[in-house]
């Protein structure tokens, strides 16, 4: 049972005062707490270390209790509290007419000004407080306020109005369990209770106190009903919160307010404090469990620890809720291998060779040109491996700029950047967690990123942005690239190692004008109007056709097919611009800036400009485009504004390109 002592200064005037605060104290605490009134004449007979609160009424007491106690551990134990008047008090005080000048008497001046400054703070401002001193004639005034002392003023004309004792305000009572750190529910109930019962302050402490409240019951609703263990602890070891899960876990009767004990797992206690322990896989009983600690800090100094701990029963439960979860939010494979439509040997060849490669757990690099249906190869294989319940994540490496790459692949803590989530947020590898991770467009990772991934890939950890410690992955990483990854790593554009760690087994999709029996198949899966023929002459159309955009380009065909009625829209492209593979990088960004000389005056979208490039027989990816005008701009070249502003040449390019417009 905690001990609180309540000190005054002599108890032949101060005692009733002292039984009237020890009341205050039972009303909110009950028995849980043994409570005496001393005196300055009890100091020398006091047990200080037996004590847990000492309770000073008068600041100029302080220097003379610290000279009793010597120890600076017991002199933190002492509080000096604030006091307020009750409602009857307040209501005597208000019906005071406005306007009257009103002698304040106290036993003390010090008592005496501490009161007018309580009655000012109440917002008792329709009276003149006169505090009292001995050359004061009472007779001089109307009305006197004092806290029982009413035998100096027999005789006197003067109204007394007699406010009794002040009691303890909302401050203390706060403080009192705030230093016992007192966590019972009842208790709190009566804590509620007496705050409602006083007046409220300017400064809303009441009104503060019980939202926060309503937060700490909240929170701990939330964390009770938490899949995983909640403990907390302060730097004495001292367990401040702890939710029933963490018990079961655990296996002990872990009490608050006191020194964590573990019973005969009591080295795990000792473990779980030391330095280097973060986050630690340990056994308890018959069972796994993850324990993950977590600095608490009041500004930058430290005062505690947090610890979640998961079952190993637990983070399988959670792994299923989170497949579950993500295949509701798109991350998962719609394609199979049934859906492949062909008819060539070269087709069936390409998926047999996948089909095996699937019902392992390797590495698998997938090359072929634009359009030939990478990621449809990659959502098959996941759907036919041992995977393929859990997620499966596509990511476009060329779709992010290099400063968001390693926050949306790995994750972040909150508050790591501005304008990042409090909360944190999961990386797309820790989302694809026992599944699959589609790396689409390898080859445009930048270069400075790829020493990042290959160690990933390596140790199967990966570390979130802002944080300290690792994170277990199971991942199989599926890859895939329009570019020749050889020819890119001579022009050290892209790294040998990570080349060798991502292809331990290579599909190339043969592109469609070599296929030329899968043409037709394919474009009448792709028409809506099924059953119907197009004439002898346009198939064959289609059959002599280059196809640089391979499968995308022949779905937008029937497309067109569907809407117009024709397929003249492949005519638009001269047949002998066609390229059987993309022209070199330096070929293409000269057209673009050949493109936006015929157009000095406007900047042109980028839809606009693959259009154009598309007329002169070259058929980019979007982000392809993206890269080559990156590189312009890096360039000098070509300037990008924001909106519609759109892309032009600066004006150096404009002088030096001379075209026929």
């Amino acid at each position: 049972m905690k001990k609180i002592v309540i000190l005054l200064e002599e108890k032949t005037q101060d005692y009733a005062a002292g039984i009237f605060i020890k009341d205050n104290i039972v009303e909110v605490l009950e028995d849980t707490v043994s409570i005496d009134v001393l005196f300055l004449s009890d100091m020398e007979e006091v047990d200080f270390t037996g004590t847990d609160l000492f309770l000073v009424m008068v600041p100029r007491l302080l220097h003379r209790i610290y000279d009793y106690i010597q120890s600076r551990q017991c002199r933190e134990k002492v509080l000096l509290v604030s006091r307020t008047l009750g409602e009857n008090a307040l209501a005597k005080i208000n019906a005071i007419p406005a306007g009257e000048r009103v002698l304040v008497v106290n036993r003390l001046q010090e008592t005496t000004a501490d009161l007018i400054k309580l009655l000012y703070e109440l917002e008792v401002i329709h009276l003149d407080f006169v505090p009292y001193s001995p050359e004061i004639d009472p007779n001089d005034f109307k009305y006197v306020i004092t806290t029982g002392i009413v035998d100096l003023f027999a005789g006197c004309n003067t109204k007394v109005v007699n406010i009794g004792f002040r009691q303890l305000g909302t401050q203390a009572v706060l403080d009192i369990f705030s230093r016992l750190n007192i966590r019972d529910s009842r208790l709190t109930q009566n804590l509620n209770r007496y705050i409602q019962t006083l007046p409220p302050k300017y400064n809303d402490v009441e009104k503060r106190y019980l939202q926060s409240q309503v937060t700490d019951k909240i929170l701990e609703k939330v964390i009770e009903n938490s899949d995983f263990g909640v403990l907390v602890a302060n730097n004495e070891r001292r367990v401040l919160y702890v939710n029933q899960k963490a018990i079961a876990i655990f296996q002990t009767d872990i009490r608050e307010n006191e020194p964590l004990s573990l019973d005969s797992n009591q080295a795990l206690a000792e473990q779980m404090f030391q330095e280097d322990f973060c986050h630690e896989l340990v056994k308890i009983g018959e069972e796994y469990t993850m324990i993950e600690r977590h600095p608490l800090k009041s500004g930058n100094d430290p005062i505690g620890f947090y610890f979640e701990c998961h079952t190993a029963e637990g983070i399988r439960s959670l792994d299923s809720k989170l497949s579950e979860k993500l295949h509701k939010s798109g991350f998962y494979a719609k394609y199979k291998f049934k859906d492949i439509i062909y008819l060539s040997p070269e087709m069936r060849n390409c998926l047999d060779i996948a089909k095996q490669l699937a019902k392992t757990q390797y590495a698998i690099l997938i090359s072929g040109e634009s359009g030939s249906g990478k990621e449809m190869f990659a959502q098959s294989i996941h759907n036919a491996s041992d995977r393929f319940s859990g997620p499966f994540i596509a990511v476009n490496c060329a779709a992010f700029p290099e400063s968001l790459l390693e926050s949306e692949l790995f994750g972040y803590e909150g508050g790591s950047f501005t304008g990042s989530k409090r909360e944190g947020k999961a990386g797309l590898f820790e989302l694809a967690n026992r599944g699959s991770i589609f790396l689409d467009e390898i080859g445009d990772m930048p270069l400075t990123f790829q020493a990042k991934l290959l160690r990933v890939l390596q140790e199967k950890k990966i570390m979130r942005v802002g944080s300290n410690h690792m994170i277990d992955i199971d991942v199989r990483v599926l890859s895939a690239s329009n570019k020749d990854l050889r020819e890119e790593i001579a022009k050290k554009n892209f790294r040998a190692d990570l080349y060798y760690r991502l292809s331990t087994f290579t599909i190339t999709i043969p592109p469609l004008r070599t296929r030329k029996a899968d043409i037709l198949p394919l474009f009448y899966s792709f028409s809506r109007h099924k059953g119907q023929t197009l004439p002898p002459e346009e198939e064959q159309k289609l059959l002599a056709y280059q196809w640089p955009g391979n499968v995308r380009e022949l779905q937008n065909v029937a497309a067109y097919f569907d809407v117009i009625g024709t397929i003249e829209s492949i005519s638009t492209v001269p047949t002998q611009k066609i390229f059987s593979v993309l022209p070199p990088a330096q070929e293409i960004k000269h057209r673009i800036l050949y493109i936006l000389a015929r157009y000095p005056d406007v900047g042109l979208g980028r839809g606009r400009m693959l259009e154009l490039l598309k007329h002169e027989g070259m058929i980019l990816s979007e982000s392809r485009f993206e890269q080559l005008i990156r590189e312009l701009v890096l360039e000098k070249k070509v300037l990008r504004g924001k909106g519609r502003q759109g892309i032009r040449l600066t004006e150096t390019m404009k002088n030096s390109i001379k075209v026929q417009k």
